[in-house]
């Protein structure tokens, strides 16, 4: 689970991230480092990693990061067990011009790969249809 919102952790910006169980208790919590000064996490599509030989599997993230000017989808990796430190995430795709007046807020990675983004346009200053955009599949990480 994530949160629209954003803490301070050591002088920098983290979006705060929650796993929990099957069924809805919370496990532990995580903070994602935020790539811009004002993007907060919109939405977030979760897999199991594949296990590495003897490890646990991780889970692998992708994300939106957004607020008005700021749109990027991000990938980061939640390790099996905490660390400790704050979750360093990678830019898949900056939306920056596909965004101009959509205000995205759920994603999903289909099975071969490519991305679904729906915005939901209905705030104070972004208003229009809703609409499902799918981008070609990122390079792998």
């Amino acid at each position: 689970l994530g949160l629209e919102a954003a803490v301070e952790h050591d002088g920098a910006r983290a979006a705060p991230i929650l796993l929990a169980d099957r069924g809805g208790a919370p496990v532990r919590s995580e903070r994602l480092a935020l790539q811009s000064a004002t993007g907060k996490i919109a939405a977030l599509d979760c897999a199991a990693a594949a296990p590495r030989s003897g490890a646990a599997a991780a889970i692998q993230v992708l994300a939106i990061e957004r607020h008005y000017a700021i749109s990027r989808v991000l990938r980061f990796e939640v390790p099996a067990r905490p660390g400790g430190r704050i979750l360093q995430p990678t830019l898949v795709r900056d939306l920056g011009a596909l965004a101009a007046g959509r205000n995205f807020e759920g994603l999903a990675q289909l099975a071969d790969g490519r991305i679904a983004l729906i915005n939901d346009n209905q705030s104070r200053t972004v208003d229009g249809p809703s609409m499902l955009l799918i981008l070609p599949a990122p390079a792998a990480p």
